[in-house]
């Protein structure tokens, strides 16, 4: 079950539950501390509404794709109802797909964060509204995470009000 915080913050505290926050007009919602992890970060323009999740790395090794598939439909219900419409996605993998290839680090991308990146992304990829996977020239297609790219961030703030993005790579 995917674990909603009340507040601007979606937690890593070191368990494999999905943690996840929301705001809606005004302030910044953020995560931090992406190691093997992966975050999911939506966005409705029209609504000024966003959502930070933060799914534990090791849900990749521990938990089936089905919990990761009812996890995010469970954010995705829990806001989606609320303001119909064309959201911005974001889904992105920790600081393990840019530190130093070694034999773990790279165990560790291949079994832990790539798979997750995939899970999220075929969840989103179920409803309309959610522009993810597009290819570079397609109507929509805005940011790498929005491909069939891994990209990794070590944090990530949201601007509930404009929707701007920061990334933090440490």
């Amino acid at each position: 079950m995917a674990v909603k915080h009340e507040g601007n913050k979606a937690p890593y505290l070191f368990d494999i539950e999905c943690r996840w926050c929301c705001g809606k007009d005004y302030g910044v919602i953020y995560s931090r501390s992406f190691g093997s992890c992966v975050g999911l970060v939506l966005y409705s323009p029209k609504h000024k509404i966003g959502v930070v999740a933060h799914y534990s790395g090791s849900l990749g090794m521990k938990a089936s794709r089905q919990k990761v598939a009812n996890d995010t439909q469970e954010i995705l219900r829990a806001v989606c109802p609320i303001s119909p419409g064309v959201w911005k996605a974001w889904v992105f993998g920790g600081t393990s797909l840019f530190t130093k290839k070694e034999d773990h680090a790279t165990a560790t991308v291949e079994t832990m964060t790539k798979p997750l990146i995939v899970a999220i992304r075929q969840e989103l990829k179920y409803n309309k509204y959610f522009p993810i996977n597009l290819p570079p020239n397609a109507p929509g297609y805005q940011e790498p995470e929005m491909t069939t790219e891994y990209v990794g961030h070590a944090g990530v703030d949201l601007d509930v009000a404009t929707g701007k993005i920061t990334w933090y790579q440490s």
